[in-house]
């Protein structure tokens, strides 16, 4: 059987709920755990008392996400007064908010028979004071569970306070939340809680610190007046600790366990077939485990044996039985690939007769090329057999021929067609091919002439193919020169000439020809005749002189200084004038 390798992928369970709580005023930062991807957030600002309870937050790089007020300071002196107004504030949306609640005014009367006022809650107001009772009787604090302040803690309320005299309650700290807030593993959070003290004083009551909760993981309810208990929640998940899905903090298993498939798919439906491949359809491994065969497999099922006879039973059938059989690749045409430089051929042949469904003899086929000079057969490529009514094949020649030079350089190919026995093959008969550069060379463009320092110069642009061999330049259709760069010059029988180019290949492929430059006096626009084209042009280079100073080229001189005074102006337009006429 084959073997199999699975790549397991590990797949991270969720904690079920979790929390954590900073209930003492002060900063404090908070890293988010392995697992953690949503959280709640409840922020509760600090009661007010003595002096008005300190805001709570939470906040990533300097910017609070949410935040709340603490409650306000309490007005009440000996003899009562207003409690404190709880404030809030939310800086992101969809959130919940809860007012803090207004702190009980103190009682009324003096000495140690009244009650100092109540504090107030984030969710309710404090309790007044009355006149008549014990100073140790505070009015009743509102704490974040929602029972008295005294007893579930000291978040975000105010106390009330009797000695000698009752004072007001201070206010409650406002509590803000947000739901559903998405974090990523290893992000860190800075956690603002507000300060609150619990030493009380005549005529202020005492305030407790503010709180902030972080709650994360399935299940999570919404915070509420009631918070304390949401966390005795049952936590259900996958218990089988063979599932790629256990949950380590479930406490009753739901039925909802995974199991990985061979692909390494958590939850995945591939499975491993009866020939050991991973999503198979059990028939890959098919094949012949008879020891005769020339296909042998013991690791097979014992299908499509071959023997050494059967190769030579279907060619008998082909040569003397009715079938008309080709046991051999024919080679049906070699011909040059078009439109390139050379060096290519398509080798184009017809399939074996074994290369026809339902057979499955011929598995590919080789195409060869003859190196020169007894080098041997160069393989150049492999072909699976895919039943195809004919093959083709870009081969390379052994050199491109040059027909205009009658030099044609023949390449000698052979197609093989194979079987799974190294030593069965069919081969097709040798023929040749040769390739030509279809590809002329570029014409030679932006012929000049020029004189300089009172050499005779021609010029012209440089080629644009790799395959360029040289320039040839005629001169008066009498005289041809070959050059190799781009620059002609001459000293001596300068004038009355005409010039053009051809460009050739390596292939011996020539370009069309160039325009043609007449080079000769008071032919200033260098076409084949002097007329009153060439007046006008001397006419413009006379007034640029007198208009602007402008410095005609030793060029333009030798071309219009008729009178050869080394300067141009109105006598050499009469003497162009005259050559014009003469003619």
């Amino acid at each position: 059987m084959k073997k199999i390798l699975l790549l397991f992928i590990i797949s991270y369970v969720f904690p079920c709920l979790g929390q954590v709580e900073f209930t003492n005023g002060g900063v404090y930062s908070w890293t988010v755990p392995e697992g953690v991807a949503s959280i709640s957030i409840v922020v509760i600002g600090a009661g007010g008392g003595s002096v008005s309870g300190g805001a709570s937050s939470f906040s990533y790089n300097g910017i609070p996400i949410i935040e709340a007020y603490g409650g306000g300071q309490s007005a009440g002196f000996s003899g009562g007064g207003a409690g404190g107004q709880g404030t809030e504030i939310g800086l992101v949306i969809d959130e919940g908010i809860v007012g803090g609640g207004n702190g009980g005014n103190g009682g009324l009367g003096a000495g140690l028979n009244a009650y100092g006022g109540g504090a107030g809650g984030y969710d309710s107001n404090g309790v007044n004071g009355i006149s008549i009772g014990a100073c140790a009787q505070n009015g009743q604090g509102v704490s974040i569970y929602g029972g008295d302040g005294l007893v579930a803690g000291n978040y975000g309320y105010g106390q009330g306070y009797c000695n000698g005299g009752a004072s007001g309650g201070g206010g409650g700290g406002g509590l803000r939340y947000l739901t559903s807030y998405n974090v990523e593993v290893g992000q860190q959070y800075t956690i603002h809680v507000g300060d609150g003290y619990t030493t009380c004083n005549e005529n202020y009551g005492c305030y407790g610190s503010g709180a902030v909760r972080i709650i994360w993981g399935d299940g999570r309810s919404y915070p509420n007046t009631n918070t304390q208990d949401q966390f005795e929640e049952t936590c259900y998940g996958c218990l089988d600790e063979t599932a790629c899905n256990y949950n380590e903090f479930a406490e009753i298993d739901d039925g909802s366990c995974e199991y990985f498939d061979c692909n390494g798919e958590c939850g995945g439906i591939s499975i491993i077939d009866d020939c050991g491949v991973c999503s198979g359809d059990g028939t890959s491994c098919y094949g012949c485990i008879d020891e005769n065969a020339v296909n042998f497999n013991q690791q097979e099922n014992g299908e499509n044996c071959y023997f050494i006879d059967d190769y030579s039973n279907l060619i008998e059938e082909c040569i003397y039985g009715s079938n008309n059989c080709n046991y051999n690749p024919n080679i049906l045409s070699v011909y040059d690939v078009p439109e390139d430089q050379g060096g290519f051929v398509f080798i184009n042949w017809a399939p074996m007769s074994l290369d026809v469904l339902p057979n499955e003899i011929i598995l590919y086929y080789s195409i060869f090329r003859h190196i020169p000079n007894n080098r041997g057969w160069e393989l150049l490529d492999e072909i699976p057999a895919n039943y195809f009514n004919d093959y083709s094949y870009t081969a390379p020649t052994i050199q491109t021929s040059i027909p205009s030079e009658e030099l044609l350089y023949e390449t000698e190919y052979l197609v093989r067609a194979h079987t799974e026995l190294q030593y069965v093959f069919y081969d097709s008969e040798v023929v040749t091919g040769y390739s030509i550069d279809n590809i002329f060379p570029e014409t030679p463009s932006n012929l000049s002439a020029t004189i300089e320092n009172e050499k005779f110069i021609l010029s012209w642009s440089e080629p644009i193919y790799d395959d360029f061999s040289y320039f040839t330049l005629f001169i008066d259709d009498n005289e041809s020169i070959n050059l190799y760069n781009t620059l002609y010059e001459n000293n001596d029988s300068i004038n009355n000439h005409s010039y053009y180019l051809q460009s050739t290949d390596i292939n011996g492929n020539i370009s069309d020809s160039s325009n043609i430059l007449y080079f000769n006096k008071g032919n200033l626009n260098f076409d084949s005749s002097i007329n009153v084209i060439d007046v006008i042009v001397l006419i413009d280079i006379i007034i640029e002189i007198l208009e602007h100073n402008y410095t005609p080229t030793e060029t333009e001189v030798y071309l219009s200084d008729f009178y050869e005074d080394g300067q141009l102006n109105v006598i050499d337009i009469v003497g162009l004038v005259n050559i014009i006429l003469e003619q």
